[in-house]
């Protein structure tokens, strides 16, 4: 009869240390699927923002583009042109009142077509915004054409 004894906490640590690499490699498996899953789920939500953010430009150009006021939009004490905001900077409108198209207006700067009745409100309104001491302003006023 022949018997071999082994010491059980050695046995232990050998199985132990045979685990090592074979944990080490599921875990850093189970890492890597679930970057993958995260990196799905971002790029789902990113697809569906996506989605909502061109429905909201599309709206937001329409109603621009068809209100009913004219709307533009400066940059201090002058007008922004098209090719300096990707977004639309003068509506039809606007134009239209003023008889003239945007590229013309983009030289000239607002308070120089401003009727000059209306001009000290409208500065005092756009200094206050400016400042910051006020968030906006409407004001109906006149322009030169």
């Amino acid at each position: 009869m022949f018997g071999i004894d082994y010491d059980a906490a050695e046995w232990n640590a050998r199985i132990r240390e045979r685990m090592v690499p074979d944990l080490v490699i599921t875990t850093g498996f189970v890492l890597l699927l679930l970057a993958a899953l995260n990196a799905w789920t971002q790029q789902a939500t990113l697809k569906r923002l996506s989605k909502k953010l061109a429905y909201d430009e599309a709206l937001y150009r329409n109603v621009f583009s068809q209100a009913p006021i004219g709307i533009a939009i400066v940059n201090d004490k002058n007008f922004v042109f098209q090719s300096d905001s990707p977004s639309m900077s003068m509506n039809p409108m606007f134009e239209q009142i003023l008889g003239r198209k945007a590229d013309q207006l983009v030289s000239i700067p607002w308070p120089e077509i401003s009727h000059p009745d209306d001009l000290s409100a409208d500065l005092a309104l756009f200094d206050q915004f400016r400042n910051g001491a006020i968030d906006g302003y409407s004001l109906e006023k006149r322009f030169l054409r």
